[in-house]
């Protein structure tokens, strides 16, 4: 099969590993770089272009990952010489805009990362739509013998989240941005506690995080039961307070820790980027 994906190719991007992952389930991929070809050629000709490439190359599938400013007329176009257009959308509900509205109704399949905007492109198209987990890049997602630096950390960007900023002037923990791949992976085995915080769902680093084998505490979010268990895959927080009470928990409790850190490696194995490709095939 062949496979136009249709994305983001720079360093830290998750379409490089999504691009491996149709790779490693025998699709020939070619990556398609819309945001830099829009630079180049301007919005038009760039989604004239996009459809002319998956007509010579003859493609089966088109996947969009979730492409802002992509013309109306490539999902249709590219339909039109014979492909299946998918949808990948992994963003919170606040960025799902009536451009992404009308993607999902002209859209083959989508795949929804977040319970929230499943829901919503389940009232566009229920016929199409599908919840489908971020998951993680096993070629980078491992652990790394490191010893420990940190006794709590964030990975990611506070950002202007007034909920990420009230935590962090409540809660003491290091905030660590600018690390991917295997750096990333490191920065998880380095720290006894990993954050995260959530809207809607959960993002990839949950993923990450138990992969790489590190201890995760997370916000919960909607359904999470179905995949992890709270108590043996990772713990939750639902306060500032709660929080404090957790990481000196955890902290003394070494033990413990380690136990649920293994379980939890163990439980994410079947949220891999490979599965996430291999989903998207089976569907199509």
């Amino acid at each position: 099969m062949k496979v136009l994906l249709v994305g983001v190719f720079t360093k830290g991007s998750t379409n490089l590993s999504h691009a491996r992952a149709f790779e490693n389930a025998g699709c020939e991929v070619i990556r398609y770089s819309y945001r830099e070809r829009a630079h180049e050629l301007g919005s038009e000709k760039r989604d004239a272009e996009l459809i002319d490439e998956c007509r010579k190359n003859s493609c089966d599938l088109v996947v969009l990952s979730k492409c802002n400013g992509l013309g109306e007329s490539v999902v249709s176009g590219c339909q039109g010489v014979g492909a299946k257009v998918v949808l990948w959308y992994m963003d919170p509900l606040w960025n799902f805009t009536p451009e992404i509205e009308k993607r999902v109704a002209a859209c083959d399949v989508t795949f929804c990362a977040l319970a929230e905007p499943f829901a919503k492109a389940q009232e566009i198209a229920p016929d199409k739509a599908h919840f489908l987990q971020e998951g993680y890049d096993p070629d980078v997602d491992r652990p790394f013998v490191v010893d420990p630096v940190y006794d709590v950390s964030f990975i990611g960007s506070l950002g202007h989240s007034e909920k990420r900023l009230r935590y962090a002037q409540e809660v003491k923990f290091k905030v660590i941005t600018g690390v991917y791949g295997d750096e990333h992976a490191k920065v998880v085995c380095m720290s006894r506690i990993n954050l995260n915080f959530t809207h809607g769902g959960t993002s990839d680093r949950t993923y990450k995080v138990l992969a790489a084998g590190g201890f995760l505490l997370t916000e919960p979010w909607p359904d999470m039961e179905k995949d992890f268990e709270v108590g043996a895959d990772l713990d939750t927080f639902s306060s500032p307070q709660e929080l404090k009470e957790k990481i000196e928990y955890w902290l003394t409790h070494e033990d413990k820790r380690f136990k649920i850190r293994l379980h939890g490696m163990e439980t994410v194995r079947k949220f891999s980027r490979d599965a996430w490709a291999r989903r998207i095939l089976e569907t199509i």
